[in-house]
């Protein structure tokens, strides 16, 4: 083995390998409001700007907060369409402020917050609507109900159809019989 070898080689000549830089011991970070650089924790353990710590695995629950609030917009629109934009709205809140919240931190946003977002865009785009045209016809979906339940044949039923919606192209000033051509499921 050379000289060069040697002296390259683990360990050398002087023995056993040593680093000769010794590890430097972490230095106290605590700013003086009391809170460290994001993700670093101090002696006062606080974190960030948000002086909290962070929840294990490093996720934010307002990205969680933000799925659960879209999920039960997406849901009330099936189930009572003019209570779905406020979880909806809700949501898009919450997923927005909690990714501005992550970048702020340069960090990535928790689990569910795109998500979240995203069901409380579509919730919103898609509920208001439908919860706009629900209560405008309450009371002709009231009464069209009412007889849909007292309708003992098909003749009934039909008559029913007919009857909800004239009231329906009364209501918003359209031709008789325009929406006839329409196959609406009823």
């Amino acid at each position: 083995m050379t000289d060069q070898a040697r002296q390259d080689a683990p360990g050398g000549e002087s023995g056993p390998a040593t680093d000769p830089m010794p590890p430097v011991p972490p230095e106290r970070t605590d700013r003086p409001d009391g809170t460290n650089p994001p993700g670093q924790f101090g002696a006062s353990g606080k974190s960030g700007q948000s002086g909290q710590r962070p929840t294990p695995g490093g996720a934010d629950p307002a990205g969680r907060w933000a799925l659960a609030l879209g999920s039960a917009a997406l849901l009330l629109m099936i189930v009572f369409p003019p209570a779905a934009p406020l979880p909806a709205a809700a949501a898009l809140v919450v997923g927005v402020r909690a990714r501005r919240r992550a970048r702020r931190a340069a960090r990535t946003a928790g689990r569910g917050t795109l998500a979240g977002v995203i069901m409380g865009s579509v919730g919103l785009a898609i509920s208001i609507p439908l919860a706009t045209t629900q209560i405008m016809l309450w009371s002709e979906l009231n009464r069209y109900l009412d007889c849909r339940e007292t309708a003992n044949t098909i003749t009934d039923e039909q008559g029913c159809r007919d009857t909800f919606l004239r009231e329906v192209e009364n209501k918003f000033n359209l031709r008789q019989g325009s929406l006839e051509r329409y196959d609406i499921p009823m």
